[in-house]
């Protein structure tokens, strides 16, 4: 195999990811929260509290419009902005208690969107496509991600 074959099938792959998560995201979350918004909720939640200069290069936006979503989403009570315990001159922005609800509902309406559209899978499949992701994230993800 070569490079080019291994890159080719890497991007059809991540864009079949991407079309896969907009799918199962279009279906809606019946509130007002923008993709946007939940793009910054989910680095939150699985990341951990960030200041905002981290969250817009996270999310490749510049740093006025992310500062908005941020005030946005304090202002709707799914985050919050506190001085950082190293260096009280830094923000760090994380999600509330009810931030932390409403992606927990989130992920649980996306699973149950991904096994309807994927179908039941038994015991050895969940299983083999969990190796294959560990693979993936081993060979191809840096260690801090």
């Amino acid at each position: 195999m070569h490079q080019d074959q291994l890159f080719q099938k890497m991007l059809h792959f991540v864009t079949a990811l991407h079309q896969m998560e907009d799918s199962l995201l279009s279906s809606g979350n019946g509130s007002d929260i923008t993709d946007t918004q939940t793009n910054l909720m989910t680095i939150l939640y699985l990341s951990g509290p960030k200041n905002l200069s981290s969250l817009s290069s996270c999310l490749h936006m510049n740093l006025p419009n992310c500062s908005r979503e941020v005030r946005k989403l304090t202002q709707k009570g799914y985050i919050r902005k506190e001085s950082s315990d190293r260096d009280r001159r830094i923000i760090e922005i994380s999600l509330s208690s009810e931030g932390r609800s409403f992606m927990d509902l989130t992920f649980t309406a996306l699973k149950r969107g991904f096994f309807e559209k994927t179908g039941n899978w038994d015991a050895a499949r969940l299983e083999r496509v969990y190796s294959a992701i560990q693979v993936l994230e081993k060979d191809l993800l840096p260690p801090e991600i």
